[in-house]
């Protein structure tokens, strides 16, 4: 990744995550969270996923936060849309993500940092050309996708206190 671009994504992560951090339990803190992108295919599924590491690790430090802050990418390909969501069993995920060669093809993308539980959108971005029913659309499914993911995340911080 370029400078700018991981300066980019750095200051979205901020913004994504911040509402939901306790703050005012730190006063005269500062809580660094690193993330390191080991490999991309495609950069709207790397920053949801990133969030949503972002968010597990600062639960797993005992980090107090109002809600778990959930993330999920849309991407436009012509009129199909694909989304990372997980299948049914909430133990695989769905082949649904786009690769890096559709996102090159896409007319649109939306990524979508989102608290479930208090039903709060702390970030999003959209880009592209693209009708605002399927705007509507894609916020629908990254809402279903978040509410989904946060399952897992419960369940794995679950898991790992016991």
């Amino acid at each position: 990744m370029r400078d700018d671009q991981e300066r980019d994504f750095s200051t979205q992560l901020i913004t994504s995550l911040t509402p939901s951090v306790r703050l005012d339990l730190y006063p005269k803190s500062a809580i660094d969270v690193f993330v390191h992108v080991i490999e991309s295919d495609g950069v709207a599924a790397s920053f949801a996923a990133a969030v949503n590491a972002a968010t597990l690790a600062l639960a797993d430090a005992g980090i107090e936060m109002l809600d778990f802050v959930v993330a999920a990418s849309v991407v436009s390909v012509n009129i199909n849309l694909f989304y990372f969501l997980l299948s049914d069993n909430f133990e695989s995920f769905d082949p649904k993500d786009c690769t890096a060669d559709e996102e090159a093809a896409q007319s649109g993308s939306l990524i979508m940092a989102y608290m479930p539980s208090l039903n709060e959108i702390t970030h999003i971005v959209f880009n592209g050309e693209v009708g605002s029913d399927l705007i509507s659309k894609a916020i629908g499914q990254c809402v279903d996708a978040t509410t989904r993911v946060q399952e897992v995340l419960s369940n794995t911080l679950a898991n790992s206190m016991t």
